[in-house]
């Protein structure tokens, strides 16, 4: 099986740790891989290392959020490029499958790629009415087929080819958590710094907290990605007089987890169902987040976590000193939410459903194939026959 894989960004986001950690079970099963990106950045090495060849097709960058006159003139000028480069690609290195991380990419893809299939990979919830439309124009197309990250994301999608594959992640050694003893509590946000993030709601409630007598550290590990410079400003100035630390990006968050108490997702907007609270899971790091888009869909609030139903920072504020007050129901909750990442979401689950989905594209078209190899024999028989 020969695939390329196209992603509209370069860094490391959610969904490229995803594509990164996809790779090795197609190596593994002898698959050709090539990986076309918007330019060299982390993701191309990571992809390198894993024995992946890496190309370059031009998507942005672009203005985050509302996107300016320019952005769409630079829209349509890299689309040329990308059909020209993405239709190269699958002529020379023969692809069975184009695999789309991405919806920026994807209009170029699919009319690109003709008959071959395409499978989308949907991370995030396209919250915009003319973004949806422009990906449900090329679903209706029928040699492309669609993987959702939860059923939140599904919803926007009009598909018939659609399955819901939840993410799966690396085993982060299970520990045990205490309550603090002699020290304040640790508490943090782990993600890039961004609006949807929810970094500025995490302050405000720290603030709260602090005008209440409530004694803790608050750590905000990420940094600044696909976003503008304004916000990650507006998070230090909210933060200014507390006791937070902002640590920047960490390639690795098990170390991090098992040093903190509780770990908050405070998404105040459209949130798929985020890596993090899988790997918190895993460690054993007690969750605190806010009950929208696809996080109830893997958090079962009272049993492996804690949802807040209001996205107010006086909500969040509450819910963590509760929770504080409670010992005893964070360690049952933490240890039910390690069982549910052993029975759904471990990176083993994750990969074979996404490489069986990939693997059964593939084995359509060469059904396809093979059906119109044999009715051209059978005409051509016809045709020489007495």
């Amino acid at each position: 099986m020969r695939v390329l894989f196209l992603d509209q960004f370069s860094e490391l986001g959610g969904a490229q740790l995803c594509l990164a950690e996809l790779i090795p079970a197609l190596v593994d099963r002898g698959w050709s891989v090539t990986a076309m990106l918007p330019g060299d950045g982390p993701l191309a090495e990571v992809l390198r290392n894993l024995r992946v060849a890496v190309k370059f097709v031009p998507c942005g960058p672009y203005t985050s959020g509302r996107k300016t006159v320019r952005d769409v003139i630079r829209f349509a000028v890299d689309r040329r490029a990308q059909l020209r480069l993405i239709a190269e690609s699958i002529a020379t290195y023969r692809q069975d499958v184009a695999y789309v991380n991405g919806p920026r990419l994807l209009p170029a893809a699919v009319k690109a790629a003709g008959t071959l299939p395409v499978l989308f990979h949907a991370h995030s919830y396209l919250s915009r009415r003319v973004d949806a439309a422009l990906v449900n124009r090329q679903l209706r197309k029928p040699n492309v087929q669609v993987i959702a990250s939860s059923e939140y994301v599904a919803r926007p999608l009009l598909s018939q080819r659609l399955q819901v594959i939840y993410n799966g992640i690396p085993e982060i050694p299970f520990r045990q958590h205490e309550s603090p003893a002699g020290r304040p509590w640790r508490i943090a946000v782990i993600g890039r710094i961004a609006p949807e993030k929810g970094q500025l709601e995490f302050v405000q409630a720290a603030r709260i907290l602090q005008s209440r007598g409530f004694g803790a550290e608050y750590f905000i590990h990420g940094a600044q990605m696909f976003s503008s410079q304004t916000y990650f400003d507006s998070v230090r100035i909210a933060s200014r007089g507390l006791t937070v630390h902002f640590t920047g990006w960490h390639a690795s968050v098990g170390p991090l987890l098992g040093d903190m108490d509780i770990l908050v997702v405070p998404s105040p907007g459209h949130e798929s169902t985020t890596r993090v609270v899988l790997e918190a899971y895993s460690a054993g790091t007690p969750v605190i987040a806010f009950a929208i888009g696809g996080i109830p869909e893997v958090v079962q609030g009272g049993t492996t976590g804690i949802l807040v139903k209001a996205t107010t920072p006086e909500a969040l504020a509450e819910a963590i000193l509760t929770a504080t007050q409670q010992p005893r129901a964070l360690e049952s909750m933490v240890r039910a939410a390690r069982r549910r990442w052993e029975e759904q979401y471990t990176l083993a689950r994750y990969q074979t459903q996404v490489v069986d989905a990939i693997e059964a594209a593939g084995r359509r078209r060469n059904s396809q194939n093979n059906n119109a190899e044999t009715s051209t024999t059978a005409a051509a028989t016809s045709s020489t026959g007495p």
